[in-house]
């Protein structure tokens, strides 16, 4: 979020990723190394959106629209982090 979305995002935008980040994506998935990350850590981590991801802790779980964004925007963040592991040292 800071070295990329604070600089290419509206403030709101950028509101509203750090919320989904704080709320969801790191006690979801902030206690696993993002070496040992792999695909069955983000499947489960969609179901539970699915199924329990609501922070009002109201029965049911987040749309899929939701859990289809939250995916877009790890998709990015982890797009970015193996482009940015790749550039040479300076």
């Amino acid at each position: 979020l800071r070295d990329y979305a604070k600089t290419n995002v509206r403030p709101r935008t950028l509101e509203g990723y750090e919320g989904i980040v704080r709320a969801h994506l790191i006690p979801g998935l902030g206690h696993i190394p993002l070496k040992d990350l792999q695909p069955a850590h983000l499947q489960r981590f969609y179901g539970d959106l699915l199924q329990d991801g609501r922070l009002d802790r109201k029965p049911g779980g987040l749309s899929p629209r939701s859990v289809l964004h939250y995916h877009r925007l790890l998709s990015e963040a982890l797009s970015h982090a193996v482009k940015w592991a790749s550039w040479p040292e300076t």
